[in-house]
């Protein structure tokens, strides 16, 4: 079971894959709260390793800085995303 209390994550100034890894992020956590400051970031939702479809993420911008989700979109300061995993990728169904 995944748990619901959002996971923060700090900053991340050169994009990439969000946290550490599968296991520490969307393996574990279904809410995850990116506290982004560095401007014109680009954070790509790492694949979790039960590949089953139908995992959700709701994934929060509780930073200073908008950033971009690969392929996905950008989520504006205060803003959030809610992602779900179709078996080989995630997919944007909701944004606030």
């Amino acid at each position: 079971m995944r748990i619901w209390v959002p996971l923060s994550l700090p900053d991340q100034p050169t994009g990439g894959n969000l946290g550490p890894s599968a296991a520490a992020t969307v393996d574990a956590y279904a809410c995850i709260a990116l506290v982004q400051t560095t401007p014109v970031q680009e954070i790509t939702i790492r694949s979790p390793t039960d590949t089953i479809s139908g995992g959700m993420l709701f994934l929060l911008n509780t930073g200073t800085a908008l950033y971009s989700v690969t392929g996905l979109g950008t989520i504006v300061v205060g803003g959030a995303g809610l992602f779900m995993w179709i078996g080989s990728a995630w997919f944007r169904i909701g944004v606030s």
